[in-house]
């Protein structure tokens, strides 16, 4: 059976194009699972015209990125140029034999030469477990590295952001278990989700993979806000894109529910009262669709963000009614108390400063890295059923 391994969700940029040709794009996964036999996801899901890449190739290396095993060819349907159309998505390549332990790097290679308009990306901020390298491409030689901040500015508003275009995801064949992370920007940008990955190696759960399906300014209950983007750059809400972006794409193990920050930020004039009814009503939702399935849940409660230039009195009210819910009321398998986690102690309402990206808002890296290690393995392995 073929497993997801490594996923992100591709985002909407139709409202923030990037042109770019001749064109090397190097992307590094760091596995924690055994394997040998893989397949790579293509996707141009929100792309505006066709996306084409002359050749991919793949090949192993070490943690310390020392070749393991020859480069090989990635090829789809039998062909090495690899075209992808407007729209389509999850396209799994021909599967390529490679032998990889868990640690070691699986690095993909797309070649690009003709000039292409992308507006289709994966986007996060980590790199721990996964990062791209750009290069020019001319006459079949790379050439000196390109910025991908400076590259893509068009759609990055922070250079700590990078993006990968084309690729979507990685598959096992194999009896890997699938955690999803469904959330916002806190998961999205990869800070706690690469630091637990790292711990499903340290901790021996190298049967198990997590897909991140965070997209940033995600809400729950709402759509992209039209007056913010053309398009749908923030995505469907949350309570919408569930099921087809949770349950689609194969079977799913655990889900980790961390999301409604931005429900919270977005409150504006209506009664906290009604919204924590509407939010509380939605997650009931999605808890009960993962229960028909038989996937257990796990609740993470909401960080606090005191020092956030989006904070108001009626959204830290909300974020504490929904956490309260969660802590007490929610038809949960578990509970992730990230709030008490990530909380200064000496004022529970704001980030400690060390767990700070400096927005007030969102974590660092060694904040996401605190917020792993507090994870229960033991109550994770129940969970899942591994002895």
């Amino acid at each position: 059976m073929w497993q997801r391994i490594w996923e992100y969700q591709e985002q909407d940029y139709r409202s923030a194009p990037c042109e770019i040709e001749q064109q090397v794009q190097v992307v590094r996964i760091r596995l924690n699972h055994y394997g040998d036999q893989w397949r790579v996801l293509f996707s141009n899901l929100y792309g505006r015209g066709p996306l084409v890449f002359d050749k991919v190739t793949a090949q192993v290396k070490s943690a310390e990125l020392i070749a393991r095993t020859p480069v090989v060819p990635l090829t789809l349907h039998g062909k090495s140029e690899i075209q992808l159309a407007p729209g389509c998505e999850q396209l799994a390549s021909d599967p390529i034999l490679l032998s990889a332990a868990p640690g070691e790097v699986l690095e993909i290679t797309t070649y690009l030469a003709k000039p292409v308009q992308l507006t289709s990306f994966l986007v996060s901020y980590a790199r721990l477990q996964q990062e791209v390298l750009n290069y020019r491409w001319v006459e079949n030689f790379w050439t000196h590295p390109l910025d991908n901040y400076q590259l893509f500015q068009n759609a990055l508003w922070n250079p700590r952001m990078y993006v990968i275009y084309g690729i979507s995801g990685l598959q096992l064949q194999g009896n890997s278990q699938t955690l999803i992370a469904f959330g916002d920007s806190l998961t999205q940008q990869g800070f706690w989700t690469d630091h637990f990955k790292q711990r499903l190696v340290t901790e021996g759960f190298s049967q198990v993979a997590l897909v991140n399906r965070g997209i940033g300014g995600n809400r729950v209950l709402l759509d992209t806000d039209a007056t913010a983007d053309d398009f749908s750059r923030h995505g469907r809400a949350g309570v919408k894109r569930f099921l087809s972006d949770v349950f689609a794409d194969g079977p799913v193990s655990g889900l980790i529910l961390f999301h409604g920050i931005n429900d919270c930020l977005t409150i504006g004039e209506r009664p906290v009262a009604e919204g924590l009814a509407e939010l509380t009503a939605a997650f009931r939702f999605m808890i009960e669709e993962a229960h028909l399935r038989q996937v257990p849940v796990i609740g993470v409660t909401l960080l606090p963000f005191n020092q956030s230039a989006f904070y108001s009195e009626k959204a830290e009210s909300l974020r504490q009614g929904l956490n309260h819910w969660l802590r007490n009321k929610a038809p949960i398998e578990a509970l992730w108390d990230f709030d008490q986690v990530a909380g200064d102690p000496q004022d529970s309402q704001k980030l400690y400063q060390l767990f700070d990206s400096g927005d007030g808002l969102h974590i660092s890296s060694v904040g996401g890295n605190h917020l792993a290690a507090a994870v229960d393995f033991q109550q994770l392995a129940t969970l899942l059923g591994i002895d």
